[in-house]
């Protein structure tokens, strides 16, 4: 398919004789005096203030609006295309669509770039000749000849602008970019406005130029001399036809996204675009909820910052220190509409009569629906951090640092890079904007706020990885011109060109002791004397005593084969994918572009996913639900409408996941001696405990005997509607909410409905009260967490990961409980079924967290309060499979359950003496 378009494209070039060098202020290329007048109107625009992220609604950009809508640029130079009322296609156009870039377009370009080639033709390679700071290139864009007939076209008026404003002070590739959409424009029917230094998408192209200054312009466009043209060319064979343009998001939800977004005033228009609730969350407070963690009806909360706009930092021209937002990366990472109407790498197609058509399996793609994209903008730990601080204030400078190593890592970098080692990352930083309370703050907020972003994993040298000294987000950075990948033959030309680094090899980028730095957590522990540590999370620490660990074991999985698999989501087959999009020679000839060998590179077979999600399918809700309070987009102006947004594709792969690759469960049931005799085994299928990761995660054992019709008659581990376990009365046990020193001890038998078997982590402080606080963990008196396969008592440090509370000796890999009920008690018992849930929010927990409600202002925990009240569990589900129901009502995720008849134990005694 490739091949057949390049020559399809090369059979439409109309070459000509190149352009004759020329006097720069020749009246042949413009009129002097029009021009000086347009040039006025540019200078008057002041754009030039070295600015990263732009603060909407930015005064500047408003203004360079107005200069574009009013053609203050129609004096300069522009495109010659008389056969063409001097509109240029970028494209050809076939099958009733358009392949082009821009569709048509005809381009002004300011004295200063008209000078520049000019000079750049007499001389190419002149070192002296380079774009003045200032000069401008403004692209208008007009609708493309298809799929309307020429009887059927309206009048042929421009639908958007494309502008390049050159600064080399700012970013690496040197320009402002400035995007405008007329609200009928047919690229996406709507009014679209974008402003940005180092805008990826379109720096995803222009890398590819022959020339350091990264534009394709060219003289023979301005003096009539066409370098080439294209025909509109009719229907070819064997070609695929070409995407339709169905799909998309449903209307904002101003009950998400907390402002009206229909109202100009409230939002500027990229917010209003970018921000929609992929699921409607409650209108109104659940009363339950409410009622259950006596919260009054929580107010609409303050936004977070908007990602789209305000997470946006550049590689500067000094390279700086290489922290840079993950959307510097995205233009090519991302499997993006570049070509309009042709498929790009890394799609998946969706089945027929889906909601959309597509899943976008780029590495943005997946990254950008995941908890690590989010670290910073979680809700739980944004309300955790306001515990940790108002509960040890004297040591607010160390609880931020660090947690902030590892949920904001760029910004708490950049911080301690610049102000030292003894910087912190405040929250009222971390929400710093340019213009804000904080505006001093805004490179770090912008920076900490991207997460774990690709700047932080693919910048980690192989220093001390895996040892204490890396532990707490510890890890080293290489360069800051250097970044790492898992492929030794890679194309360098195009990532140096537009972002200034270099990709290297590095086998530490797959090693799991990378995943390990932040996934130890070696924390003080405040309140204790003499003064010691304690390991809050260990989840690198229990792969490594485990079979998955062992190269050896037929069980052997890195943290990368299982959370960055290499299989299709929708059959498990091995992807083979080329890793970037780009402006390559599959695209329509254009000139000043690097050769076809140049822009080669190579497809792999090994393919890794970023998937990078675990199992709390809680918090992605909230994500899901409340995306403009969490300032996280669920849609992207440079992805098509067509494909799923990143969070519907995390939904799913959570799912997978959670049903596939996290438990198994079997159940016997037997009657005998007038007893109903159960046995449920649940066997961990994970590299590390089940649950794992911080300790107020939990999984517990729901267990019913049902009768022949299914009713209950009899459940232990059985829930409300918010999620609260309840005892034989129905209420809730004192350990779910009531009794703040109650928790469930390790079940091996269960015989009322007032035992449940919950595997958890539960701690007292120093005072010896139950805690949920990290930095408060003295005496650890419960882990019964499921060990992983291959777990060994003496590994070294395994007294780390032991169990507390089971008794000895232990069986890695799965646990098993006895079930022990009079047959009096359930008389018409027919079956047993028994289920694994896990939650990644405990009500015990959510209830530590709005304690602090009573006494602080704690803003991050009124968000967290609003979006627990206002979430909607009935509703949220896999997008994908729309017949699929609430993978999380009751406040519950399903991990696997099993089932049996109750079988006579004589029927069992005969079956084993028959075999």
């Amino acid at each position: 398919m490739t091949k057949y378009l390049t020559m399809l494209f090369l059979a439409c070039l109309v070459a000509s004789a190149a352009a004759q060098a020329m006097d720069p202020i020749s009246d042949n290329l413009y009129d002097k005096a029009a021009a000086k007048q347009s040039e006025k109107a540019l200078e008057a625009l002041a754009l030039l203030d070295n600015r990263g992220a732009i603060k909407p609604p930015d005064e500047k950009i408003m203004a360079l609006r107005e200069f574009i809508i009013n053609r203050r640029y129609e004096g300069w130079a522009a495109d010659q295309a008389p056969r063409t009322n001097n509109r240029r296609m970028t494209g050809p156009e076939f099958l009733r669509d358009s392949y082009s870039t821009h569709a048509r377009v005809r381009v002004y370009y300011s004295i200063g770039v008209v000078d520049w080639l000019v000079r750049r033709e007499a001389d190419p390679r002149d070192p002296d000749n380079v774009l003045p700071d200032g000069a401008m290139i403004v692209k208008e864009m007009y609708p493309p000849l298809v799929p309307a007939s020429a009887k059927e076209r309206k009048e042929d008026v421009v639908s958007g602008w494309a502008v390049m404003v050159r600064d080399s002070t700012v970013s690496h590739d040197g320009w402002l970019w400035y995007l405008y959409y007329l609200p009928d424009n047919t690229t996406n029917n709507r009014e679209f406005e974008m402003a940005q230094y180092g805008m990826s998408f379109c720096v995803s192209c222009h890398a590819s130029t022959s020339n350091i200054e990264g534009t394709f312009s060219a003289l023979g466009n301005i003096t009539g001399q066409d370098i080439v043209n294209y025909v509109n060319v009719p229907a070819a064979k064997n070609l695929p036809a070409p995407p339709t343009k169905t799909g998309g998001h449903s209307p904002p939800s101003a009950a998400a996204i907390g402002a009206d977004c229909a109202s100009p005033n409230e939002l500027p228009l990229i917010e209003c675009l970018s921000y929609h609730p992929i699921t409607d969350p409650l209108p109104e407070p659940d009363p339950e909820i409410l009622a259950t963690y006596g919260l009054l009806a929580p107010v609409t909360p303050d936004r977070m910052p908007s990602d789209v706009v305000f997470d946006h930092v550049v590689m500067g021209p000094d390279n700086h220190t290489g922290l840079v937002t993950a959307d510097a990366c995205e233009g090519c990472h991302d499997a993006t509409n570049q070509l309009k109407a042709s498929m790009t790498h890394m799609i998946v197609p969706l089945p027929p009569k889906q909601p959309f058509e597509r899943l976008n399996l780029g590495q943005m793609g997946e990254w950008t629906g995941s908890l690590m994209s989010r670290s910073a903008r979680d809700p739980l730990f944004r309300a955790q951090a306001e515990y940790e601080i108002a509960n040890a204030p004297e040591h607010k400078q160390e609880i931020l640092s660090t947690c902030m190593r590892c949920h904001a890592p760029m910004g708490q970098l950049q911080l301690e890079k610049d102000k030292g080692e003894e910087a912190a990352l405040t929250l009222e930083m971390l929400d710093a904007v340019p213009g804000g309370s904080e505006a001093g703050a805004a490179l770090y907020g912008s920076l900490g706020r991207d997460g774990v972003s690709c700047a932080v994993c693919h910048r980690i040298t192989g220093k001390d990885l895996g040892s204490k000294n890396s532990y707490n987000g510890h890890f080293t950075l290489g360069p800051p011109d250097e970044i790492y990948g898992p492929y030794q033959d890679v194309n360098e030309r195009l990532m140096e060109r537009g972002l200034g680094m270099t990709p290297q090899h590095a086998t530490q980028i797959t090693d799991s002791a990378l995943c390990g730095s932040c996934h130890t957590a070696y924390l003080p522990v405040y309140g204790s004397k003499p003064a010691k540590k304690a390991y809050e999370q260990t989840t690198y620490l229990e792969w490594k005593n485990s079979s998955f660990a062992d190269a050896t074991s037929p069980e052997n999985k890195s943290c990368v084969a299982c959370h960055m698999p290499n299989t299709s989501p929708l059959d498990e087959s091995k992807l083979s994918f080329k890793i970037a999009n780009f402006e390559d020679a599959t695209f329509p000839y254009v000139p000043n572009r690097m050769s076809e060998d140049e822009l080669a590179t190579t497809e792999r077979p090994d393919f890794r996913r970023h998937t990078l999600v675990g199992v709390n399918r809680f918090v992605q809700a909230m994500f899901s639900q409340f995306p403009g309070l969490l300032g996280a987009s669920t849609f992207e102006p440079n992805r098509s409408a067509t494909t799923a947004p990143s969070q519907i594709l995390a939904q799913m792969s959570t799912a997978e996941l959670a049903r596939e690759g996290t438990a198994s469960l079997e159940v016997q049931a037997v009657l005998s001696d007038k007893r109903i005799e159960a046995t449920v085994k649940i066997v961990n299928k994970a590299g590390h405990k089940l649950p794992t990761g911080v300790g107020f995660r939990r999984a517990f054992v729901e267990i019913a005997v049902l009768d022949a019709t299914g009713k209950q008659l009899w459940c232990s581990g059985c829930t409300n509607g918010q999620g609260l376990i309840l005892g034989a009365d129905d209420k809730p046990l004192p350990s779910e909410y009531d009794d703040r020193m109650a928790f469930e001890p390790n079940r091996e038998v269960i015989s009322s409905q007032d035992e449940v078997q919950i595997y958890e982590s539960r701690h007292t402080d120093c005072k010896n009260q139950l805690t949920t606080s990290f930095m408060h963990l003295c005496n650890n008196v419960k882990d019964n967490r499921i060990l992983p396969v291959g777990w060994s008592p003496n590994f070294e440090g395994a007294q780390i990961t032991q169990p507390e509370g089971v008794p000895t000796p232990y069986t890695p890999g799965q646990d098993v409980i006895k079930v022990s009920l009079p047959a009096s008690l359930v008389k018409s018992a027919k079956e047993v079924r028994a289920r694994l849930i896990y939650q990644a929010m405990p009500p015990y927990y959510l209830r530590d967290r709005f304690d602090l409600l009573q006494t602080s202002d704690a803003p991050n925990t009124k968000r967290l309060a609003y979006m627990v009240s206002h979430l909607n569990v009935a509703e949220e589900k896999d997008f994908t499979k729309p017949d699929l129901a609430s993978d999380i009502v009751d406040w519950k995720l399903l991990l696997t359950e099993g089932r049996s008849p109750i079988v006579p134990a004589a029927v069992i005694t005969q079956k084993k003496s028959g075999d």
